[in-house]
């Protein structure tokens, strides 16, 4: 059937069926030359074309399922309420402080700026470049990294002075105690870290400020005739300060206390013997308070009461006065022992994190670094 064999027909005759089957396999004879060269549709190969839509519509499917899998499993992090954060293409280090994102030159830095042992939370480099964005922060030659903590029993550190300052080593771990004595937590040491400036003394791993002026301190702490050990500033400012160590001065010393009840005036040192050595107390205007020794030669070199010594009473005398705590001595003292000797080389400040909530702090002195045999310090310049 060519287009001659319609000549003539009328316009308004409707098509018949035949037509429209001859029309529909002419289709079919121009998608087969189109699709695979030929012009015989008879052996269905144009199935093929259907079957291949297919497939690729459900690999299409399955690209988009693994797209949504992977983005709930690896979602990409925004900022959130991260306090340091790492960008996932540059490897750099951010830092949060109020509302601004700062870059910041290490871990050990953005550590101590966010007040936090968090680990980096990667983010696109696009987030923290929406954010509002402030100048460098951080610490140059601070560690980049940070490892784990080390075990309590390893977490230990010591800093020691050499020839009366003149040189002072950082220990990590543990000191070893070939050269070096630990020193009894009565043991006290009296140091400064220049000719005239202010004197500290170091007892039972704490330092206090002393005033060598006043006569009373010097003679209840055994400091006459000493001079203070030089010592550096790293050193003196590791230790842990307690208040003042300072001449005790009592309201009313002298009037009756508890009026009259107790028999003692305020201001009286009083000694009692308890299981096996002496107890020191100290008459006040509303009670008693214990002492220890150093505070009782404090107040007796102060003010002696006339007494020459504290006065010896039975544990029963003072068995109904109230015990009060208005004096400021708790951070003392109780006893002293023998100073330091003078010719030791080396004084350090020991640190070790016990099992118990408080750390381990002791003074150590001797004649060389409490290192192991064999083993040097290296030298590093000025620390700020």
């Amino acid at each position: 059937m060519d287009a001659g064999d319609f000549r003539g027909w009328p316009p308004g005759r409707p098509t018949t069926w035949l037509q429209v089957s001859a029309y529909r396999f002419l289709v079919r004879r121009l998608e087969c030359a189109l699709l695979r060269g030929g012009l015989d549709p008879a052996d269905g190969r144009p199935r093929a074309s259907a079957v291949a839509l297919a497939a690729g519509c459900v690999l299409s499917v399955v690209v988009l399922v693994g797209c949504v899998i992977s983005a709930l499993l690896r979602p990409q992090a925004g900022l959130g309420d991260a306090q340091i954060v790492v960008g996932r293409e540059s490897g750099a280090l951010y830092v949060r402080v109020g509302d601004t994102w700062h870059p910041v030159l290490n871990l050990a830095s953005a550590r101590l700026i966010a007040g936090t042992d968090a680990n980096p939370k990667p983010v696109r480099e696009a987030e923290v470049i929406r954010a509002k964005r402030g100048p460098l922060l951080g610490i140059p030659g601070a560690p980049q990294f940070v490892g784990q903590s080390l075990p309590v029993q390893e977490s230990a550190w010591t800093i020691c002075d050499t020839d009366r300052g003149a040189a002072t080593t950082l220990l990590v771990g543990r000191p070893a105690q070939q050269s070096v004595r630990r020193l009894v937590a009565e043991q006290t040491i009296l140091v400064a870290t220049e000719s005239g400036s202010r004197a500290y003394l170091l007892y039972d791993g704490h330092r206090a400020v002393v005033d060598l002026a006043d006569p009373a301190v010097r003679r209840a702490l055994r400091l006459e005739g000493r001079t203070p050990y030089r010592v550096s500033r790293s050193l003196l400012s590791a230790v842990p300060e307690v208040p003042p160590i300072s001449a005790l001065r009592i309201g009313h010393a002298g009037e009756p206390a508890l009026a009259g009840k107790l028999g003692f005036s305020v201001g009286t040192v009083l000694s009692i013997t308890a299981g096996g050595g002496a107890a020191y107390y100290v008459v006040l205007a509303q009670g008693v308070q214990r002492i220890g020794q150093v505070a009782a030669d404090l107040l007796r070199f102060s003010d002696s009461q006339g007494a020459a010594n504290a006065i010896a009473v039975a544990p029963d005398v003072i068995r109904a006065a109230p015990i009060v705590e208005t004096l400021p001595v708790a951070g003392y003292p109780d006893t002293m022992s023998e100073p330091l000797d003078a010719g030791a080389t080396t004084l350090c400040l020991s640190w070790v994190s016990g099992h118990a909530s408080r750390p381990e702090v002791a003074f150590l002195a001797g004649d060389g670094l409490p290192v192991p045999a064999g083993a040097r310090a290296l030298p590093l310049g000025p620390v700020c």
